[in-house]
């Protein structure tokens, strides 16, 4: 198929700079501008199929969900962050700084005056507690989203619960780019030779040797540090419970409805609706305390 896909591109190559070349020349340039195009299109094939893998590892489906249609306990091994991460992802880091400033208010580790938050002291936080608290006046700078999440991530990459994967390079896509800079570089220095005076070739050739580094320097690139998180067995299956505790205070978790005494642990329950955006399930004086603190975090 590649050999197929190289000719088809060799001839094309060839067909559009005759307008331009003769002879040799024709030849020479048809050949680098093919391979260079060649290689991008087999790399660009490779890292689709590599995403298309990840994503499969993330997959959820029916059977899985099924597992906790609905969920009651409480996750106690886990931050409130910790388990909004689990749940969504990168995204939704707004609900995730108020669950856990709310978590904080309710143990009475910050206090708040004149919607300023204020530490107490003594007190043990977590790392991205201690983040949210120094710099949760910078909410909306993208830096902010990118080190909270590096904290959490940290923290659940230690418990077992996300690893990060990076793409799989294998030795042939590797003797593919040894094939492909030996090509370029022996095409290159005998053209450079045999047509030393030609200035309209030297700038072509100039062109094509920019492209090439450029294209190989991002593919490089792209290989060593590109890297999916994705959830362990244990990551899903948390995931797993949070969404049935999602089904259950969306069908059973009506809070205005009911006496406070009535409701187990209802405050972790406040949380679990805030992280899992099942705001139906908060009471009026928590949608109150909610967008209390949303002006704090926007201001």
């Amino acid at each position: 198929m590649y050999l197929v896909l190289l000719i088809i591109i060799l001839i094309l190559n060839f067909l559009i700079y005759s307008l331009f070349f003769k002879g040799t020349l024709l030849i020479i340039i048809s050949l680098e501008s093919s391979m260079i195009i060649f290689e991008f299109i087999i790399f660009l094939k490779y890292l689709i199929s590599q995403k298309i893998e990840l994503s499969k590892l993330n997959k959820i489906n029916k059977e899985d969900k099924d597992k906790f249609i609905y969920y009651r306990d409480i996750l106690k091994d886990f931050s409130i962050g910790e388990l909004s991460y689990l749940y969504n992802g990168k995204k939704n880091i707004q609900l995730s700084v108020i669950a856990e400033l709310e978590y904080l208010k309710n143990k009475k580790y910050i206090t708040i005056e004149n919607k300023t938050i204020n530490k107490s002291p003594n007190i043990n936080y977590s790392e991205s507690q201690k983040y949210i608290l120094n710099h949760y006046k910078f909410l909306k700078d993208k830096q902010f989203k990118k080190y909270y999440n590096k904290y959490l991530e940290s923290s659940l990459k230690e418990k077992g619960c996300i690893k990060h994967q990076f793409l799989n390079i294998d030795h042939q896509t590797i003797i593919y780019y040894i094939i492909f800079f030996f090509i370029f570089f022996t095409f290159w220095r005998y053209a450079a030779s045999f047509f030393n005076g030609n200035k309209n070739l030297q700038i072509f050739q100039a062109i094509l040797f920019l492209i090439f580094w450029l294209q190989n320097t991002i593919i490089f690139s792209i290989l060593k540090i590109d890297a999916s998180v994705i959830k362990t067995e244990k990551g899903k299956e948390i995931y797993l419970k949070l969404n049935g505790l999602k089904n259950y205070l969306e069908d059973f978790g009506n809070f205005d409805n009911k006496q406070i005494k009535e409701i187990v642990l209802w405050e972790e329950y406040i949380l679990y609706a805030i992280i899992l955006d099942a705001s139906k399930s908060l009471t009026e004086e928590s949608k109150k305390e909610y967008q209390n603190l949303l002006e704090i975090i926007k201001k």
